[in-house]
């Protein structure tokens, strides 16, 4: 490329850039008027910061010379402004033109009061007034001349008159002032004037030019392809038939390939073309859809939010828009020829005539049955997550007030003679205080609290046992079919039974009469594109299946809601916490859980287990039988009594937060010849402690509440117990009994753990076990 070459493309790049800033590059397509005078404006102002950057070498030597500091800064002023009106962004045209015009308008005025009427300063406001025609029209130019005239016969009057100027070269004469005025002002008139009608003229035929030439191109267009379909006819059709079975087989491809689905529907919302598609979307053929009514097609939900849809789109087409082409996307909920529903994400836009009319709709459906299934279970996850943390504070405060009931009732019974006639009442009440004492567990279970203690192994003995275990006084039957050679899964022998019994028991109870259970457990492989929320990799499927009376689909979403259940709810019927608590813990094995049923057909309740997959990763070991025999009161319920332990007297410290729960525990073990002191928090407690360690007489045992509010828990007082005695015995205390402190209570560094709510037997082998281990 030659380097003028060069030149004259950067300067048509500047150019360009300069008048997309002046007007949008939209408005100077359309308008031919516009382009051309902000096209002269651009060449005016770039003309004028040309040489105007060159004429101030002599300029400052004028002002140098004649010492016209005031003109240099007017003249560098007015330069700025120059390029300001070149490139600024946002300014309007006429403004930005207006400040240019006058900018030459003063200019010519200041070097006429600098330099007087026969210099240069009258050609400024000749240019000024001709400038105006050209770029703001005639009406402007009529203006401009008018503030010619009346500035020069001011100034011409202030001269003569001698206020000023009076070594100006004038006019030898007033007449001849006014005689040079007058045909100055001729002379401007005619010269403005003309080129304003002769530029408006010019774009004027300019316009008509193109538009004719438009018209002559049409008319060519149409008398060409006129005598092309005269000539080719033949032709045409051949290649006609030739395209169209090209096309026939592009679109079979398409159409035979598609998941989604192509429809067109005329303004009455009655179809007119639909892809062979929609037989893998709902089972319906082509045909069959065409001669379905949107009320067959769609839910009553759906089919009114489309009516809604519809009312909306047609009320803004009734007002001028300029987003013709929008599209509009909505959820329905699409009935299949199997008697299901599936939910589709629908796309829909107008077909328009040449006149920019809606004639017509076409859309796009995709099925999106998966993905709104996933973002369900993602809303269940996370209401069944914040009914959790609700669920253990309420649980927590809950064991702290069983904890002062029932243990007011033990020592109540104590004193109580039989002969008064209340036993029976506080043995019930106390029975009562041990079934809200398991409500409260399982409350936990959706808690914090219920972290699972995990052991890998095969959960197949598990799932037999508590299943033939449940149905053991039931006239209900199972059927298994497990496989060989299942994945080893980690999980809580507690939590997973309690998790499969409460699904038998549900499956039991919706065969009132008799019936049979199937019970699946087999391996199975998730990959990406299956609809679960779950990893890829291998698991355990459990399947338990009843032949009942079935869920109704309205309660579907709701039945691994806490307190929702569809049978009568009562202390001995259960509070609806069962399939709840099943979620939770399944949830809490990073697992997953789904429900489907048919009113009439039965339930089927599915288990995802994450396979343990050997030597790769960390394997966690736990030992859980060994931490079961050491936490008092959590262990099962033995067949035979065990031996009723001895009572010996020993110092025990009580932390409690709770002045209640302290009182009443320290009137217990006074009545078990212990003696007691008590704290308020872990900082007292240690106080105690090391009093006692200073006296020599350690306490024999330390009981610590685990969680204290606003001070030290037990876990961070035992630390710092241990740093005063290494021998210390403590005993964490919680109502969180399932807590990763409760059941593994050895890596924390106590002796022994005891739930709240605890019985009179419970704290005695406590206090017991550790005592006599110490005395040993």
């Amino acid at each position: 490329m030659k380097l003028t070459d060069s030149k004259a493309y950067y300067f048509r790049r500047f150019q360009t850039f300069a008048m997309n800033r002046m007007v949008p590059s939209s408005v100077l397509e359309k308008d031919s008027l516009s382009y051309w005078r902000v096209r002269i404006l651009f060449t005016i102002l770039f003309t004028g910061l040309l040489i105007g950057f060159f004429a101030f070498v002599p300029i400052i030597a004028m002002v140098v010379k004649e010492k016209l500091w005031g003109l240099l800064i007017f003249d560098g002023a007015a330069w700025l402004i120059g390029v300001g009106l070149l490139l600024i962004r946002g300014l309007r045209y006429d403004i930005r033109a207006g400040i240019a015009l006058l900018m030459v308008y003063f200019i010519g005025l200041v070097v006429i009061i600098s330099v007087g009427p026969l210099s240069g300063g009258p050609a400024w406001l000749f240019a000024f007034a001709v400038l105006v025609g050209v770029l703001l029209g005639s009406k402007a130019a009529i203006i401009a001349l008018i503030v010619n005239a009346l500035t020069l016969t001011i100034i011409g009057w202030i001269i003569n008159a001698g206020l000023f100027g009076q070594a100006f070269p004038f006019f030898n004469s007033v007449e001849a002032m006014i005689t040079a005025g007058v045909n100055f002002m001729l002379l401007n008139t005619i010269a403005a004037m003309s080129v304003a009608v002769l530029v408006k003229g010019l774009i004027s035929a300019h316009q008509k030019d193109k538009d004719l030439t438009n018209t002559l191109k049409r008319e060519q267009s149409n008398l060409i392809e006129v005598k092309n379909e005269l000539e080719l006819e033949v032709e045409e059709r051949k290649r006609a038939e030739k395209a169209l079975r090209k096309s026939e087989k592009l679109y079979r491809l398409l159409a035979d390939n598609v998941t989604d689905v192509i429809w067109v529907r005329d303004m009455n919302l009655d179809l007119t073309y639909v892809s062979p598609s929609i037989k893998y979307q709902t089972g319906y053929t082509v045909e069959e859809t065409m001669a379905r009514t949107l009320e067959e097609a769609l839910t009553p939900a759906s089919l009114k939010l489309i009516g809604e849809v519809m009312t909306e789109e047609l009320e803004v087409e009734k007002n001028e828009i300029e987003d013709i082409s929008r599209s509009r996307t909505i959820e329905v909920e699409i009935r299949c020829k199997n008697g299901s529903t599936i939910w589709t994400e629908v796309t829909m836009s107008f077909l328009r005539d040449q006149n920019s009319n809606p004639t017509g709709i076409i859309g796009i459906t995709r099925d999106i049955t998966n993905r709104k299934r996933l973002e369900t279970q993602l809303q269940q996850s996370q209401k069944m997550e914040s009914i959790g943390l609700l669920a253990g504070g309420i649980a927590h405060d809950f064991n702290n007030l069983l904890s002062i009931i029932m243990g007011n009732i033990s020592m109540t019974k104590d004193d109580v003679k039989p002969e008064y006639g209340v036993t029976d009442f506080l043995n019930e009440a106390e029975e009562a205080s041990l079934k809200a004492k398991e409500l409260a567990k399982q409350l936990i279970t959706f808690s914090k609290g219920g972290t699972p203690v995990k052991e890998t192994g095969s959960i197949e003995d598990l799932v037999k046992d508590i299943t033939e275990f449940s149905l053991s006084d039931s006239e209900v039957k199972c059927e298994f079919i497990i496989s060989n050679d299942l994945y080893d899964v980690e999980f809580d022998q507690g939590q997973m039974k309690h998790a499969v019994k409460n699904l038998i028991v549900n499956a039991t109870e919706s065969m009132p009469n008799e019936g049979t259970i199937d019970v699946r457990v087999e391996n199975i492989s998730i990959i990406t594109e299956q609809s679960l929320p779950l990893s890829e990799g291998n698991y355990v499927k459990i399947s338990i299946r009843d032949h009942g009376v079935g869920i109704p689909e309205k309660y579907l979403s709701k039945i691994f809601d806490p307190y929702f259940s569809t049978k009568e709810r009562g202390i001995e019927k259960g509070m609806g916490l069962g399939l709840a608590t099943t979620y939770s813990i399944i949830n809490r094995h990073d697992g997953h859980i789904t429900v489907e049923s048919e009113v009439g057909v039965g339930t089927t309740f599915t288990i995802y287990l994450s396979a343990a997959v050997v030597g790769v990763g960390t394997t966690f070991t736990i030992y859980l039988s060994a931490a079961v025999e050491e936490i008092v009161g959590i262990e099962p319920v033995k067949m035979v009594e065990p031996e009723k332990p001895s009572i010996r007297t020993g110092r025990i410290l009580v932390m409690d937060d709770e002045d209640s729960i302290r009182n009443l525990s320290k009137q217990r073990l006074s009545r078990l010849d212990y003696e007691s002191e008590l704290a308020k928090d872990g900082a007292q407690a240690i106080e105690l402690y090391k009093k006692s360690m200073d006296f020599g007489q350690p306490f024999d045992a330390v009981i610590l509440d685990l969680t204290v509010k606003g001070g030290m828990g037990g876990k961070d007082t035992v630390k710092a117990l241990l740093k005063i005695d290494p021998q210390v015995k403590a005993i964490v205390s919680s109502g969180y009994s399932n807590d990763p402190v409760m059941t593994d209570f050895k890596a924390y560094g106590f002796t022994g753990a005891l739930p709240k709510p605890n019985t009179k037997k419970e704290l005695i082998e406590a206090l017991n076990k550790i005592i006599k281990n110490h005395s040993a």
